[in-house]
């Protein structure tokens, strides 16, 4: 005669049930007492156990997705500094001291470049005072950067967002995104409608990617 698992169980918890009641019936008191303390023993064993598991399960993910967060922050690091670097084949930089900073870190994801970007966000700011800036090459500019905002927009952002639980970094990709969408809608409004003034949203854009240094 075979017994299914289910069939073992109910036999198991009859048996218990049956040695309760007999412990009950020989000693009230001194068996309850006992009692009480193996359900509270085995509810902090259970507790204990969830906690243990819980952080193995979270040491695990810090391991599995370690490589994945150092690949993709450095894939970042180099589509933006190749984003910042065009600027140069574009505009009038009076100053290129800013490209060497962005250079030697465009593999290693670190805050230092934040200097590099502010120095060229007031360049761009001073050009734009002195009326040195066009709007074609504003256009032609953003042509050559997209390909780079595209690998962020829907390769990496998405990739930290599945693996990440640095908020502050999802957050400022967010704000990458939309400055970059902003001016994607300006560059295409000044090309097939009004002509409208495009360069301005440069500067979001730039600053989106100062913010994003200071995460990686």
């Amino acid at each position: 005669m075979k017994f299914s698992q289910k069939s073992f169980v109910i036999l198991g918890v009859l048996i218990v049930l049956i040695i309760i009641t007999i412990g009950f019936a020989i000693d009230f008191k001194g068996y309850l007492g006992n009692i009480l303390s193996e359900i509270a023993g085995l509810i902090i064993s259970i507790l204990v156990a969830l906690l243990l598991v819980d952080r193995f399960t979270e040491i695990q993910r810090e391991k599995r997705w370690h490589k994945v967060h150092n690949l993709t922050h450095r894939s970042i690091s180099h589509h933006l500094s190749n984003v910042l670097l065009e600027l140069f084949n574009y505009f009038p930089m009076p100053d290129h001291y800013s490209a060497d900073t962005i250079l030697v870190y465009r593999d290693q994801p670190d805050i230092k470049p934040t200097e590099a970007v502010n120095n060229l966000i007031g360049q761009i700011k001073i050009l734009q005072q002195q009326g040195k800036l066009n709007n074609e090459r504003a256009a032609e500019y953003f042509s050559s950067i997209k390909w780079y905002i595209n690998q962020i927009q829907h390769d990496l952002m998405p990739r930290v967002i599945q693996s990440s639980d640095n908020q502050e970094l999802i957050d400022v990709l967010i704000d990458f995104d939309d400055a970059a969408q902003e001016l994607q809608s300006k560059i295409i409004a000044y090309k097939r409608f009004t002509k409208q003034e495009a360069l301005p949203d440069i500067i979001p854009l730039l600053e989106s990617i100062n913010e994003i240094y200071k995460y990686l």
